[in-house]
């Protein structure tokens, strides 16, 4: 933490590393990079699709469940009849 407060030439990621941004160079330039970098000015956005994202998988998953489940129950009662 001390590095990162006070050391201007060490070397670290932009915030947005984890949603993908290369940018990475000395902490000095760290706020100034923030100030342009788009991907970190998107944040709450890309944040928002994402979960979006995992709702909408977990509704496929269950769909998928279901059909199969009663796909499984029709092929049953056509197998009775």
């Amino acid at each position: 933490k001390h590095a990162e407060n006070f050391c201007s030439k060490l070397t670290v990621n932009c915030p947005a590393a984890d949603l993908k941004c290369p940018w990475s160079g000395p902490n000095d330039q760290l706020q100034q990079h923030i100030s342009i970098c788009a991907i970190e000015q998107m944040r709450l956005m890309v944040a928002d699709i994402i979960k979006n994202n995992h709702q909408l998988k977990e509704q496929v998953q269950k769909m998928s469940e279901q059909c199969y489940k009663d796909n499984s129950s029709y092929t049953k009662e056509l197998q009775e009849t």
